[in-house]
């Protein structure tokens, strides 16, 4: 799931360090100007930060995405306190989700989204047919908006369009015979608390939040706002901090390319923790989208594909891979299960080359690594052993604790190698020769260790 927010774009903001500078050119006293000239470097670039990026940055978000986060606390509300039907809240689900999200794209992308929706709905009812004329229509759509529409219209819901997609396909996949309502069909599809930046949610769960809501405890609410303040922090990282790391790293080998890659995982985390907030809010259990720990210090390549973004997972899993897996092998429906991911992301250069670089290493590293492990019968497999495992060699022994730490470096390196291709100096343009160009530079080090990895799994 991605998000494009214009976040320097604060014409009202009104900035107290600026204020502060102009008070201080017009002082008489010339020993107060020169203790603020001599102020530390990194105190004087703190303070910069902190002003001209951390408040604007979380000031916009919050006022973004507050008009969507109090609706859904007014929803939740009318949920428990009244004694509206179900149906009567399936309809004003509707209502409010299209006038909000008016508010949040425009009309004219609303209209061009609802469009996909309502032509869907329509095919829904072609039983026989609807699995195979469902897909591509989304398809269709998607490659329409990606190749006619205006660039900045386009990266502007883009995500919004993944999401709807995946509803549409999974309601095809789940609903066999009986079509929802009209109504209920729509209502889940633009449902405001997952149709802007996702996650994606199942129909069922959908109409669950609706006609089973409960109230939260006093540490169900805490939980619920720790995601939101997981969410500003990760997005402070994003914009402000790692800016002035990279100013310091700045032409140090493997240091600066990890920088660059983290960076663009904060942005990542912060929309998977936003969104889990915003869906959070109307829901009885607590939702995961993300875990972050299990990214920054993976295991296996395998644990980066899994929680890097929970629910897509999920729908990836059930609707492509194990349709497929049966009839063409796991290699051939992993690989599809990719093409499918990098076509519901936009086609983006970038995206595609490391979503097939990624899939490649998590097969290659699954594989090496199950074939040591039985070689040694030891705990070193991608993934972690159960406590009663009939390997000989613990995880408890030094030189399995060896082995494992030296791939969950590995596994950092390829995050860094692959995460540094969102890297972009002004006006690059985002193509497949930028990405190349960046893995050049490292020698294609990573691919090529997946390599010899793949080739000495297949001699063992």
């Amino acid at each position: 799931m991605d998000f494009s927010g214009d976040w320097g774009n604060l014409d009202t903001y009104i900035d107290p360090y600026d204020q502060e500078l102009d008070d201080l050119f017009h002082l008489d006293n010339y020993d107060v100007f020169k203790t603020y000239d001599t102020e530390p470097e990194w105190i004087f670039n703190l303070k910069n930060i902190f002003f001209h990026c951390i408040i604007p940055s979380i000031i916009q978000t919050l006022s973004r995405f507050s008009p969507i986060i109090l609706t859904c606390i007014l929803f939740q509300i009318l949920c428990l306190k009244t004694n509206l039907s179900s149906k009567n809240l399936i309809h004003l689900n509707l209502a409010t989700s299209l006038a909000l999200l008016m508010n949040f794209f425009g009309s004219w992308v609303t209209v061009y989204l609802a469009g996909l929706a309502i032509v869907s709905y329509c095919i829904q009812n072609l039983i026989k047919i609807k699995k195979i004329l469902i897909p591509t229509l989304c398809f269709i759509h998607l490659f329409y908006g990606q190749l006619k529409l205006d660039n900045e219209v386009w990266m502007s819901f883009r995500g919004a369009e993944m999401i709807l997609i995946m509803k549409i396909i999974s309601v095809t996949v789940d609903v066999e015979t009986s079509v929802p309502e009209l109504i209920s069909y729509l209502s889940y599809l633009f449902s405001i608390n997952s149709s802007v930046i996702g996650p994606w949610i199942s129909y069922e769960q959908f109409l669950n939040r609706i006609s089973k809501p409960s109230g939260a405890s006093l540490s169900m609410l805490k939980n619920k706002l720790s995601y939101l303040v997981y969410a500003m922090i990760t997005l402070v990282c994003s914009n402000c901090l790692l800016s002035l790391i990279e100013s310091y790293v700045q032409g140090v080998p493997l240091v600066d390319m990890y920088f660059q890659a983290f960076s663009f995982r904060q942005s990542n985390y912060f929309i998977c923790y936003l969104s889990q907030f915003i869906l959070n809010l109307n829901q009885t259990d607590d939702y995961l989208v993300v875990r972050q720990m299990a990214i920054e210090l993976p295991r296996s390549m395998v644990n980066v594909v899994t929680n890097w973004n929970l629910p897509m997972h999920y729908w990836l899993k059930k609707y492509v891979f194990h349709n497929l897996k049966n009839n063409f092998g796991i290699f051939v429906s992993m690989f599809v299960t990719y093409f499918v991911s990098s076509a519901i992301h936009g086609f983006d250069p970038n995206i595609i080359l490391i979503l097939f670089s990624i899939g490649w290493f998590a097969y290659v590293e699954f594989e090496f690594r199950a074939k040591i492990s039985d070689k040694l019968s030891s705990c070193i497999g991608s993934r972690e052993c159960k406590q009663k495992c009939t390997h000989i060699n613990k995880n408890t022994r030094l030189a399995v604790k060896t082995m494992n730490s030296y791939f969950y470096l590995l596994n950092m390196y390829h995050l860094a190698y692959l995460g540094q291709l969102f890297y972009f100096e002004n006006g690059q343009d985002i193509t497949f020769s930028h990405g190349f160009n960046k893995w050049s530079q490292t020698y294609y080090s990573s691919h090529l260790i997946s390599l010899v990895m793949f080739l000495s799994s297949k001699i063992m």
